[in-house]
């Protein structure tokens, strides 16, 4: 069973998922043979723009997640994939920002699942 935060975390990541080319990045991935894990690097490299990285440490915080399992992804392709959508991305970015920031307030998950949502209508 999912945790409350997940529906955060999941609604940010589908939002991203239909201002990029998704089907260019999954096709990326298609080696890797895992839906989940495509889903999760979208999501740590806007955590990692939220977080106000270098497109190169971002980079390598997602080989360092992918290395245990025996994966690694060209850091070009990634920086190059962030460079060229991170402006796509900025509503996902803020909004993962505003919720960090509010679930660090201690505030509820549902008030934070509105503001995200709010931040994710904005054009």
């Amino acid at each position: 069973m999912k945790q409350q935060v997940d529906i955060i975390w999941d609604t940010i990541t589908n939002s991203a998922k239909s201002r990029i080319d998704y089907n260019d990045f999954k096709e990326s991935f298609d080696g890797f043979g895992n839906q989940n894990m495509m889903e999760n690097v979208l999501f740590m490299m806007i955590c990692g723009c939220a977080a106000k990285k270098p497109v190169d440490a971002i980079a390598q915080d997602v080989n360092r997640e992918l290395l245990p399992l025996g994966l690694v992804f060209p850091d070009a392709e990634l920086q190059s994939f962030l460079n060229d959508n991170a402006n796509k991305l900025k509503n996902e970015i803020r909004a993962t920002d505003i919720a960090l920031s509010l679930l660090a307030q201690g505030r509820q998950i549902p008030g934070v699942l509105v503001q995200v949502k709010s931040v994710l209508a904005e054009a």
